[in-house]
């Protein structure tokens, strides 16, 4: 049963209760990484007691990323880490904790981060770790792209994959687990900034070159416990097969392996972006840690092949060390595969599979109805992805339905019970809704509706034609020291002469586009009630504000200032108060075509 999440516990993005980063045990640079929210964006645009220029709106954050502490903690080698708050938590992690100190060696990429270190790990007999990977970012072509990498749905998929994770746990009471939940995320230095999704899609790689976003602040915006680490080896590690992994799949897919480090938790699940948990896990997860003779089971994929999107372990520093000397010492052939074993694969999964053919006792496959998994069925694509094919058999179809549909139910679920802004109308869509519940018009990721979410203020701070924000807050700018309220001069609502308002719109309906006459000053002394459509003000052609005691409200759908545009002056403080609201929503085909910069929507 899918349990809503309490709304009283996370006002403004805060949790009630603090949860800590953690690190966990590294050989390689670590990062752990606690990111503030910044200020909420407001489409919404109120201008009080200054002179208006409309054009593009941004907020400026005096240099830093949405405002982020930067503070880095370091004793020659040594990194004292402080305790810190996890904001914006789906779920609430139940651990007993401790606290552990060791010494690092960071990376350029890491170092310039902004962060708060912390050494309390979640641990405790029934916490379990769930964990993903982030090897690359979608538009690095020097490295292969990973197969669940969601691309421009990266904001959705880690929040289902969270909310699928949180239902199936000890977090949701109803679902009758004893084992609580970490979500962890490791991500590769190089993947942390990356090009920021595109309305215009066109496949996983198509994204915005002209702007980027922070992968580790949206995670843990979401509540993932975020390690930076890189690959485990290095290409010289292997030169008798070097050539061979630096393509397909990368040797950054070893990151995966990472996941039997997690000594601090009973058990680890690997998990891909598009991994679906639909049941408790707890007679899996019972059977695996009370048999001594088991390491792993895990779900398979195309054949016998380890899954690695559902692969659940017992963390050993030494199964892991284990693994990787494997990898180094055997002999690979693209042919014949792990030493003329027919295994194919130079990712975690082709040697996990070779692995675990070695050591059948220990590592054994299984069959759950609780996990399911679209790497599984490749023909299903990425739920993102939005595949249908006529040419599908009864059975496909059937196994593809199952997928989506469960993965779309956590999307809404997520939406319904955390979102911040509005729901994606569903409604509008009737492309195969049993598949994808409305949030789907049509086949291919560009068919596909990201949550609203997705724009916020995580990905940029400048409003742009992609950006569903609903509103900015522009904050009223602080009175000038220098400003004597007593003498004022050069004050523009007395250098007439003027034609009132009033008198040359003495009606108007809603929504009605006004242009002045050329070569005219127009005067406003109190409240425009009527919404107006788009002001223009011709070049030789001004309109001003008076002061007025009961303050001055205009709401229009945009101004086109080519001429004058005043509300006091330099010399002349503007004692009362003006208020101007800019209405309007984002036209859908603004990527394509274009808008007047006066537009405000």
């Amino acid at each position: 049963m899918l349990r809503p999440f309490s709304k009283t516990n996370y006002n403004n993005g805060v949790s009630e209760t603090s949860q800590p980063l953690a690190v966990p045990r590294a050989t390689e640079e670590v990062s752990w990484l606690k990111r503030r929210p910044g200020y909420k964006m407001l489409y919404m645009v109120t201008i009080i007691g200054i002179y208006v220029g409309l054009g593009v709106i941004e907020k400026s954050t005096g240099g830093n990323l949405r405002g982020f502490k930067r503070s880095l903690i370091c004793t020659q080698g040594s990194l004292t880490k402080r305790l810190g708050r996890m904001r914006r938590i789906l779920c609430e992690v139940e651990t007993e904790l401790e606290t552990s100190t060791f010494e690092e060696s960071f990376s350029a990429e890491v170092a310039s981060y902004a962060a708060d270190y912390d050494t309390t790990r979640p641990n405790g007999p029934n916490n379990a770790a769930f964990v993903v990977t982030i090897p690359s970012c979608p538009e690095d072509s020097s490295h292969p792209v990973a197969r669940d990498d969601p691309g421009a749905a990266f904001y959705d998929a880690a929040a289902v994959l969270r909310a699928s994770v949180c239902n199936c746990t000890a977090q949701n009471p109803e679902s009758g687990s004893k084992y609580s939940s970490t979500m962890y995320a490791i991500i590769h230095p190089e993947a942390i900034i990356c090009n920021g999704p595109s309305n215009a899609q066109n496949g996983r790689r198509s994204l915005q070159t002209s702007y980027t976003y922070d992968r580790v602040a949206i995670l843990q915006e979401l509540g993932y416990w975020v390690n930076i680490w890189r690959e485990p080896m290095s290409l010289s590690d292997i030169p008798h097969m070097s050539s061979q992994v630096s393509t397909q799949p990368g040797i950054r897919d070893l990151m995966r392996l990472y996941a039997f480090n997690l000594t601090n938790h009973p058990v680890a699940v690997m998990m891909s972006f598009d991994t679906v948990f639909t049941n408790p896990l707890d007679s899996i997860f019972d059977s695996l840690i009370n048999d001594t003779n088991k390491t792993a089971v895990y779900l398979t994929e195309n054949g016998n092949n380890v899954n690695v999107g559902a692969f659940c372990v017992k963390p050993s520093e030494e199964e892991f060390i284990a693994v990787i000397d494997t990898y180094k010492a055997t002999t690979y052939n693209s042919n014949t595969g792990w030493n003329e074993s027919d295994i194919l694969g130079l990712g975690s999964g082709g040697i996990l599979t070779y692995y675990a053919s070695q050591n059948p006792t220990a590592y054994q496959p299984i069959t759950t109805n609780s996990i399911l998994s679209f790497a599984a069925n490749p023909d299903c694509d990425a739920p993102w992805e939005c595949k249908y094919e006529q040419s599908w058999d009864n059975a496909t179809e059937d196994e593809c339905r199952e997928l989506n549909s469960a993965w779309y139910e956590y999307r809404r679920y997520f939406e319904e019970n955390w979102s911040k802004t509005d729901l994606v109308n569903t409604s509008l869509s009737n492309f195969h809704t049993d598949f994808f519940l409305g949030y789907c018009s049509g086949g291919g990721v560009e068919g596909y509706t990201r949550a609203a979410d997705y724009s916020s203020s995580l990905f940029n701070d400048v409003i742009r034609a992609d950006s569903n924000t609903e509103r900015v807050l522009i904050p009223q700018p602080s009175v000038p020291s220098d400003l004597d309220s007593t003498s004022r001069s050069n004050c523009p609502a007395d250098d007439g002469p003027f034609l009132l308002w009033d008198n040359v719109y003495p009606s108007l309906v809603e929504d009605q586009d006004i242009t002045l006459a050329s070569n005219t000053r127009v005067l406003v002394t109190e409240s425009i009630q009527t919404k107006l459509g788009k002001v223009t003000i011709p070049s030789d052609s001004a309109l001003v504000f008076a002061e007025s005691q009961n303050g001055i409200t205009v709401d229009a759908t945009g101004f086109d200032v080519q001429g004058l545009f005043q509300a006091g002056s330099e010399t002349c403080k503007y004692e009362t108060t003006l208020t101007i609201t800019l209405h309007g929503q984002r036209p859908s085909d603004i990527t394509t075509n274009g808008v007047d910069p006066s537009y405000k929507g």
